[in-house]
C-alpha cells in the first residue's frame, strides 16, 4: 500500500505482480468462469478482472500449460521428498493458485495489453539468452585483441538485427505465430543460381513467399 501510494503521488502509472497467496487475488470468486482468452506467443492465457477502488484493478492470469507441468512437479516432490512439507492437503490448498499471475495496475488498458506490457521486463534477459544460445557468444575463438574487437561488433550488429526482426513481427501483428528466427530460417531459403552470364532467382518456397507478404519486405 505505501508503495502504491508514493506512486500515485507521483502520477506514476504501474503493474505490480502480486504473491499468490495474497488477499487480493479473486481465487474463489473466479470460480470456474473466465472472462475470456488471449494468444501469447503461441500459448492461451486465460484472464480474470477484480475491480477495486480508487480505480485499481486486480489481473489475474493463468496459462494451462504451466498448470500441468505445475502440477506434475509438486506432485513428484510428494513422493521424492517426504518430510519436506510436500503432501496431498496442502496441493489441493494451492491447486488453484498454480500456473496463475495476478497483477495489481491502474492501467485502464485490456488485459491483453497489459500482460505484454508485463513481460517487457524479462526482454533484457532474453536478450542475453539469444547472445548465448542462438549467437554462442559465450565462446570465442579468437586469440589477438582486433579479432575480439571484429567479432564484438559482428555479434552487436547480429543482436541489432535480430531485435529489428522482432519489432517488425510486433508491427505486423505476428509475433504470437513466428519467432525472428523463424524469419531467419525462411530467408535462408531464398537461393539463386550463378550461370555462366548471370544470376537466376530460384523458386521461393510457398511458407516463405508468405511470410514475406505478411511482412511486406522487398526481397532483391
Amino acid at each position: 500500500k505505501e508503495n502504491v501510494g508514493h506512486l500515485r503521488q507521483m502520477k506514476i502509472s504501474f503493474i505490480l505482480p502480486l504473491r499468490r497467496n495474497s488477499r487480493l487475488i479473486p481465487y474463489r470468486e473466479k470460480g470456474e468462469k473466465w472472462e475470456g482468452f488471449f494468444q501469447y506467443h503461441k500459448q492461451y492465457i486465460w484472464y480474470f478482472t477484480k475491480k477495486l477502488e480508487d480505480g485499481l484493478r486486480v489481473i489475474l492470469y493463468q496459462d494451462e500449460r504451466l498448470r500441468v507441468k505445475e502440477e506434475e512437479d509438486y506432485l513428484s516432490r510428494i513422493g521424492s521428498y517426504p518430510g519436506e512439507g510436500y503432501t496431498m492437503e496442502k496441493f489441493q490448498d494451492i491447486r488453484e493458485r498454480l500456473s496463475t499471475l495476478a497483477v495489481l495496475t491502474d492501467l485502464s488498458f485490456s488485459a491483453e495489453e497489459v500482460y505484454g506490457l508485463l513481460k517487457t521486463r524479462w526482454e533484457i534477459e532474453q536478450m542475453f539468452d539469444i547472445y548465448k544460445n542462438l549467437l554462442k557468444v559465450d565462446r570465442s575463438y579468437v586469440r589477438s585483441d582486433e579479432a575480439v574487437e571484429g567479432w564484438m561488433l559482428v555479434h552487436h550488429l547480429a543482436m541489432v538485427l535480430y531485435c529489428r526482426i522482432k519489432k517488425l513481427l510486433q508491427k505486423k501483428g505476428l509475433l504470437n505465430h513466428y519467432s525472428p528466427w523463424d524469419v531467419l530460417l525462411h530467408l535462408s531459403r531464398i537461393k539463386k543460381l550463378k550461370t555462366l552470364s548471370n544470376w537466376i532467382d530460384l523458386e521461393i518456397p510457398k511458407q516463405t513467399a508468405t511470410l514475406i507478404k505478411k511482412l511486406d519486405i522487398n526481397i532483391t
